[in-house]
């Protein structure tokens, strides 16, 4: 007979992972730049501190939203957008750098 015990073996990998995930996080934070991660439809899933401070935003107010609909002016938005949709759609290269202007909470 095959008894099942779960005495927390997923526990010890969770908390692996959740390790990792906050050192992760502690090296972004430390960049003097601002890093912000998308998913494919350009929603915010990761962004270290320095991006939260220039920007104006908590954390939270920018984690799940749309970062075209919320960080980019409306001058650029459409050709960033376009861009964006191209790299995910493997039908142009990711480049190394490219720079756009962003806009924070309060306009500027």
């Amino acid at each position: 007979m095959l008894e099942y015990q779960n005495n927390g073996g997923n526990a010890g990998a969770e908390e692996d992972i959740r390790r990792e995930r906050d050192r992760a996080q502690q090296y972004l934070d430390i960049a003097g730049v601002i890093l912000v991660a998308l998913d494919s439809k350009g929603q915010v899933t990761l962004i270290n501190k320095k991006g939260v401070k220039i920007l104006g935003y908590s954390e939270k107010e920018l984690i799940g939203k749309n970062w075209f609909d919320l960080c980019l002016p409306k001058s650029v938005k459409r050709e960033v957008l376009n861009v964006f949709y191209q790299l995910m759609a493997g039908e142009v290269e990711g480049v190394e750098y490219f720079e756009n202007p962003i806009r924070t909470k309060f306009g500027e």
